[in-house]
């Protein structure tokens, strides 16, 4: 699990120098003492890196990040972060991939992992991971968690960047209610779920519920509320149990699979929006000693983007279930949830 030890905001300016290249100006500061200064450049059309696995050719391929295609060469980087809280501040002039082996970041126009060192061994050595949306640009500085440094540890700092991605359902079915007597819980007709997810920063483009490089580039949830009509979802009353997502090349969630489980009315209560792998449905579940309730659609809902701002410091809390609901995506775990009709005497 990864927890928010400190909240990092930096600016950035992305210029082209000449045709094909684009100049990136990293400046800003670390709530609680510490700053960012420098820039890099990257061309992808020269010299295209080849010490990152997936980086063997020009041809592009937008649907498969680290794919054939997504890497260039960078040049000039040297952005320098200076002593705040946890971290002792660090310079860098090396890229993941890039004179170094690294499995970490695919590099690409819109995405990097700044490294200290070209060493074979980046355990415990400090990174930089940068990337950019047409939502938003992220930073995010952690420790290396293996010598090829494939993911961060716990000790991480995000880009303060609050972005607010809400959720529209589509109008369900009639309930089904299981049980002897009448079901005490009858969400509203035609009921549907709705809700919001907020995370600490925008979300990548490309990002891929399967492709375990993405833990460097995973904001973390901060909060979330959800509504189906009957019961509200918040982290006061519920617990994110499972969540896979995914985004388009303009970083907008095009898929997703989230499961949010709660104990209210004196029963237990499981939502679920899914849209992964072919499978496109809402879901509820209620259920009870004596009787269980269900409902669901045919059809996913749709993500849109609400806002990106940055949150004062003491609206920020972290979500246990919610971390780890992320962490399994980010390894690639996919939970699914089969719902059984209980059987009455």
């Amino acid at each position: 699990m990864r927890s928010l030890l400190l909240i990092f905001a930096l600016s950035l300016s992305v210029s082209t120098a000449f045709a094909g290249t684009i100049t990136t100006n990293v400046t800003g500061a670390f709530v609680g003492g510490g700053s960012a200064s420098g820039g890099f450049s990257f061309d992808p059309a020269a010299n295209p890196i080849t010490l990152f696995p997936s980086c063997t050719s020009l041809t592009p391929s937008p649907s498969t990040p680290g794919s054939a295609g997504y890497c260039g060469t960078y040049s000039g980087v040297n952005v320098t972060t200076t002593p705040g809280a946890a971290f002792l501040g660090a310079n860098y002039q090396n890229v993941c991939g890039q004179g170094v082996i690294c499995t970490g970041v695919a590099p690409n126009g819109t995405q990097a992992l700044l490294l200290t060192s070209n060493s074979p061994d980046q355990i415990g050595l400090t990174a930089l991971g940068v990337y950019s949306s047409a939502v938003g640009t992220a930073f995010e500085e952690g420790v290396c968690a293996d010598s090829s440094c494939s993911s961060p540890t716990a000790q991480t700092r995000f880009s303060d960047q609050s972005t607010t991605y809400n959720y529209t359902g589509q109008p369900m079915a009639t309930p089904q209610c299981f049980a002897a007597n009448p079901c005490t819980v009858v969400w509203p007709a035609n009921a549907s779920i709705t809700g919001s997810l907020i995370f600490q920063a925008p979300l990548a483009d490309n990002l891929y519920w399967g492709n375990t490089s993405n833990t460097w580039l995973l904001p973390s949830i901060t909060t979330y509320d959800f509504s189906d009509g009957f019961f509200t979802y918040t982290p006061s009353d519920s617990s994110i149990t499972s969540a896979s997502i995914a985004t388009d090349p303009n970083g907008n969630i095009s898929g997703w699979n989230i499961l949010i489980a709660s104990n209210q009315g004196g029963g237990t209560e499981q939502l679920m929006v899914e849209n992964l792998q072919g499978l496109q449905k809402d879901s509820l579940m209620y259920s009870t000693s004596t009787f269980l309730m269900q409902d669901s659609t045919s059809n996913a809902g749709a993500w849109s983007v609400v806002s990106t701002s940055t949150p004062e410091p003491s609206s920020l809390f972290m979500l246990g279930g919610g971390l780890a609901a992320l962490a399994a995506f980010a390894a690639g775990k996919r939970r699914r949830v089969e719902h059984e009709r209980p059987k009455h005497g």
